[in-house]
């Protein structure tokens, strides 16, 4: 009885040490968009230049420096964006201009009913490896549409 007991104890510990082994090798830091990534991107910045300069909605001028650890080129923009009454959308935009270390693109957006917009950006490289995201949030400005 003895025996059937420690070798339960026994199978016991090493199926815990296993499941520790799995989960800590199961997670890297490229899972994360951490710093092994190629493309790292930095801190997104807007400027508001008026409102309602664009098919009735207010021209927002986005900004966002990165760096890349390998040759590679940023091939397009994954933008979401989150809007304060709880909706949100996900697209793709291939219309930017990129310096080599900087990433400018614009947007036409209109606010309606919302006080904000939150957008989050990740750059994709031409092999498909995408950036950390990096976010911005834009109160609506006054008298916007």
């Amino acid at each position: 009885m003895r025996t059937i007991k420690n070798r339960i104890k026994k199978a016991f510990s090493i199926l815990i040490t296993l499941i520790l082994m799995a989960a800590i090798m199961g997670c890297s830091k490229s899972d994360d968009g951490g710093s092994d990534v190629p493309v790292k991107a930095g801190k997104l910045s807007v400027t508001i230049d008026g409102v309602n300069n664009c098919n009735g909605g207010t021209i927002l001028d986005f900004k966002l420096p990165y760096t890349l650890s390998q040759e590679t080129e940023i091939k397009r923009l994954n933008i979401k964006t989150k809007l304060s009454n709880g909706s949100s959308d996900d697209f793709i935009d291939a219309t930017f201009n990129d310096t080599g270390s900087t990433i400018t693109f614009s947007q036409c957006t209109v606010f309606g009913t919302v006080s904000w917009v939150d957008y989050e950006v990740r750059l994709e490289s031409d092999n498909g490896a995408l950036s950390n995201s990096s976010k911005v949030r834009i109160n609506k400005p006054n008298g916007a549409n």
